[in-house]
């Protein structure tokens, strides 16, 4: 009963966001994008701005971006690293091209190289203008599939010793993993 309360209650949050920045996996060296994108806009947004904060130690930001689908008609739209592990997006419009409420779609594609596989969190805060009272919703970037795998391999256990008894003799078994064995 409690775990389904739980899981009503994460997927409420879901259904509640109206800014995101998206889940990525890779390998060190890898390219990896990441999209902030807007769910069904609650107002108008003429002007905005927003941080993306990631770990500088996992991703470092290729001071590359591609303008979304919603924003690609903005009079202003731009993306720099203020500091390090923040990127800094804003943008304006004066004419009528700007998002409507009830809007879907991307913001910003914003471009980092793997420089550590470690999962970890990125977010979106200082958020201003006209989504200053959104709820943005954390992205992750984690370890690929094929590199998760084999850590996962290697984190077994050691070694084990196990002691089965059969009839009056005792048996001892020693069990390496492959990261403990050297052939």
């Amino acid at each position: 009963v409690m775990f389904g309360l739980s899981l009503f209650t994460g997927s409420a949050e879901v259904f509640s966001q109206d800014i995101d920045i998206d889940d990525q996996c890779g390998e060190v060296g890898d390219t990896v994008i990441f999209t902030v994108s807007i769910y069904n806009a609650p107002n108008d947004v003429m002007a905005f701005g927003f941080d993306v904060n990631f770990d500088s130690i996992v991703l470092e930001y290729n001071k590359s971006y591609t303008i979304g689908d919603l924003t690609q008609d903005f009079d202003f739209f731009d993306c720099n690293e203020i500091d390090t592990g923040i990127v800094k997006c804003g943008g304006f419009e004066a004419r009528n091209d700007f998002i409507y409420q009830g809007d879907s779609g991307s913001v910003v594609l914003l471009e980092f190289t793997v420089i550590s596989c470690e999962d970890t969190a990125h977010t979106l805060s200082n958020l201003v203008d006209d989504i200053g009272d959104w709820i943005p919703v954390e992205g992750y970037f984690t370890r690929s599939e094929e590199h998760t795998s084999e850590l996962q391999s290697h984190s077994f256990i050691s070694y084990a010793v196990f002691c089965l008894k059969k009839k009056t003799h005792f048996i001892f078994l020693l069990l390496f993993s492959s990261s403990s064995l050297s052939l």
